[in-house]
Parts: structure tokens; sequence; C-alpha cells
């Protein structure tokens, strides 16, 4: 009887009449989105995706946009149905890469010029791209593509995959930029074979190595496998530097080249629901060394400078920026007020770029200033709904039966009136170590809007895990 008054409630909130401009579900797809943001080596410029609907293609595409730091002036670099993933500026600020599969089927290298013009093509894979990074020179990309699958197979017995047991390992390629730029080039292979599946990677500051982490094999289970290793970029000559138990990924360069920080489990059993650490390992391999043990939160690395290690990380539902010293792993909170996800610095550390979203807005892209914090707003995405009668979302606090504090993020009807009932829904994310925070509007999977609209209370819960 009880899960029948339930199902029976929830019936009459999603085919209620609203009232006012409340959003309908086209009008929250329809949503145009920022998504990333990358800042200039020069911290003249910002780059930043805008993710739109696309109903024709039952599609979601992003495009880039550039804003220019000082004015705010805005403008659009890239157009058509095909849209763009992995962006990154070359290190004289002249070019903005990015993958596409604008041609042909396949994901390719892209590069184009701020102030607009053609994008020109560099790579020629037979494999879709992954994802690139600019030498320090700016002379060469490094890539990361699969492997080939057999076509002898595929024109046999058809085109499909056999699940954990067909791997498409993903390996490491570099192209010579000036040759790609004069016309498309397939790059020289790195890595072959199927002993490890490349991640992240990182040129060393003079060009001449590459520290990459690779797992086992591509499956999302066998994260717990991968491990540190050093490439030379001409040679080929391999090192793996790091060798424990868990995950260890995301390497980075010292701006001195002696040194790699990366994200850790420090051989931790129970990685999956414990907080990773930073770690510091001298280039040529060693004992690895934490530096974030005084950080209860999931550190998320940024860059290292010559000022400190700069990572993002949470604090209850805000995120902020930290800094640690490398030495002696002291942390200091940089950022004043949240800072929102996907920071990115200028080359000597003195800009960031960020995208933030809170209950008062849609995310926006901004630009602040370092070691200071004075975040500017470069766009207004926040224009869409202005018109829209939409929830006020709030965090609030209870205690548990041992008296720990859980929070969770409440949306509350326009006009809500404390001494009324009213329905209440929860809505469980996963994780466990997950969180909610809270949204102006709710794009997710979840018609949040409209049951509020609808006279109901949503309430995400941010439990322990």
């Amino acid at each position: 009887m009880r899960f029948g008054t339930c199902v029976f409630t929830l019936l009459l909130l999603l085919h209620g009449i609203a009232g006012g401009a409340a959003p309908t579900i086209d009008g929250l797809l329809n949503l145009r989105r920022v998504t990333g943001a990358s800042i200039s080596p020069d911290g003249r410029y910002v780059a930043y995706g805008i993710t739109e609907t696309d109903w024709d293609q039952d599609a979601s595409v992003r495009h880039l946009w550039i804003a220019e730091a000082g004015t705010g002036r805005t403008w659009q670099l890239t157009r058509g149905k095909k849209g763009v993933s992995a962006m990154a500026w070359s290190p004289d600020g002249q070019w903005l890469g990015f993958v596409s599969d604008r041609e042909g089927g396949k994901a390719q290298i892209f590069a184009i010029r701020v102030d607009g013009g053609e994008a020109l093509q560099l790579t020629k894979s037979e494999t879709a791209v992954n994802d690139f990074d600019w030498s320090r020179d700016g002379q060469s990309i490094a890539f990361t593509a699969p492997d080939k699958r057999s076509e002898d197979r595929k024109n046999y017995f058809g085109d499909f995959e056999v699940v954990r047991r067909d791997y498409a390992h993903a390996h490491l390629w570099t192209l010579n930029v000036a040759e790609a730029l004069k016309a498309p080039v397939a790059g020289k292979q790195l890595t072959k074979g199927k002993d490890f599946s490349i991640g992240s990677f990182d040129w060393s500051p003079d060009g001449t190595q590459i520290a990459f982490s690779a797992t086992v094999n591509p499956d999302l289970v066998q994260g717990g496998s991968s491990d540190i290793y050093v490439m030379g970029a001409a040679d080929g000559a391999l090192k793996k530097i790091v060798d424990q138990p868990g995950p260890d990924s995301g390497p980075k360069w010292s701006p001195d080249g002696k040194s790699i920080v990366f994200r850790s489990a420090m051989a931790q059993k129970l990685f999956f629901h414990s907080n990773a650490r930073l770690a510091i390992v001298a280039a040529g391999g060693g004992k690895p060394r934490s530096i974030t043990d005084s950080f209860d939160e999931q550190p998320s690395l940024v860059e290292w400078t010559r000022d400190g290690i700069y990572f993002g990380g949470a604090r209850k539902t805000e995120a902020h920026l930290f800094r640690v010293d490398p030495t002696t792993a002291a942390v200091t909170r940089v950022s004043e007020t949240p800072s929102g996800s996907g920071v990115s610095l200028s080359r000597e550390g003195r800009h960031a770029a960020l995208v933030l979203e809170n209950g008062r807005q849609l995310p926006e892209v901004y630009v602040t200033s370092l070691p200071g914090w004075s975040p500017r707003k470069l766009t207004d995405m926040t224009a869409q709904v202005r018109d829209w009668t939409l929830p006020a979302s709030e965090v609030i606090s209870w205690k548990s039966t041992d008296g720990t504090v859980i929070e969770g993020v409440l949306s509350k009807p326009a006009g809500f009136d404390p001494g009324v009932k009213y329905p209440l829904l929860c809505v469980i994310h996963g994780g466990p170590t997950g969180i909610d925070t809270p949204q102006m509007a709710h794009t997710g999977p979840y018609p949040i809007d409209l049951w509020v609209a609808r006279g109901a209370l949503v309430l995400r819960v941010n439990y322990r895990g």
C-alpha cells in the first residue's frame, strides 16, 4: 500500500500542470553548456567548449570558443556537424590543437589559429586518436591511438568484438609539427604489443623523454594495474619507474625535469574507496614519496610549477585549488572562493582559467591571477534560464546515528512554505565516493527541476562512502 501511494504521488507530480516559466525536458536538453576551459600559455586567451544538442544527429556536439581574458570578448572557433573532444594550446600560443572526427570518421588531431581560419588536419592515424600533448618547444606532438584490429578477421567473420578478450591496446606515437602542418602524417610509433595500454602522458621539459601511465589492458577493471613509465622520444628506450600495487597514474614532470609527480594509491589494497595521494619519484626511478598525507580528500593533479604543485580537491560540497610544497609537503589552499572544476594554469602559473557552477548560475568560464584569487567571469551562459522559474538549492546537514554530520543538497519549489508538507523524493548518486553539489538547473538523467516545479522537495544525499 505504501509503495502504491508513492507511485501515485510521483505520477501526479510528473503529470501536474506547471505554473509560470518552469523548464521542460526539451528546454533542459537544449541548454548550451560550457565544458572545460584551457588558458593560453601567456594567459591572454581562454579556450573552452560549448556543448549543444543536435536533434537531427541525436547527439551532443561540442565546439570550441575563445575568450579574451583582458576584455571578455568571446568568439566561436569551430563549427559543423562534427564536434571536438581533447584540446591543447601550442607552447607559443599561436595554435589550438583539438581532436575531432570531422574528416573520414576516425578522430584525428587538428590545429587552428586563435584568430580563426580553416583548421589543419595534422594526423592520418589508422585508428581514432585518443589524446595528445605538445612538446615544450612546440616542435613535436605525442599522441595515443589504439591498435588496429585484424582486417583479415573482420573481412572473414564481420566486424565484432569479444568482450574481455579482444582488446585494442592504446599506444604512443609522435609527429613533427612542421611536417604535419604541410600535410597530415601517420607519425612515428613508439610502443607496440600487448604488454600494456597507455593512459595519460607528459613530455619532459627538454623534450627528450615522455612519462606515461599504463595498465595491462584497457579494461576498466584493470585500473589497479596502472604503473608509471619513462620512454626516450628519439630511441624508444623504456623504463618502468613506479611498480607497486594499486593504481599509479597521471604523471607530470617537475620544471627541472629531475622528478615526476603522479596520483597514487601508495600500494593500498582497498584503493577503490580510499583517498588517493600525490607522490613524487625521481625521473630515473626509485621509491615514491607521498606528499599529500595531510590532505583528507581526493587530490586532482593540475600542474607542477616553480611555485609548487597545484591540485584540486573538495571541501564538502565546494571544489578548491590547493598547492603543495614538493619538499616539505605543506598544503596551502589557494582559492578563497570555490574554484570549480578543471582548473588550467598558464605557462608560469601566474594566471588560471576555471569553470564554476553553483546554485545561482550555470557553469561559467572564469579567469584569475595567481597567487592571489580574484575570479572574473568571461561567459554568460546563465542568460539562457533567466526567465525560468527554477528550484532554490541549498546544502543541509543532519546527524547520523553515531553523531557524524551528513550533508545533502535540498531543492525547494519557488515560494516554499516551511509550514506546509511536501512530497519528498531522494536522488541517490553513484560512486559511492561521488558528491552532489548545488546546481541552478539539473541536466542529468533525473528531471529534478520538473519534479520541484510540480510541488516536490528533492534531496540528493551525500552519504558516507
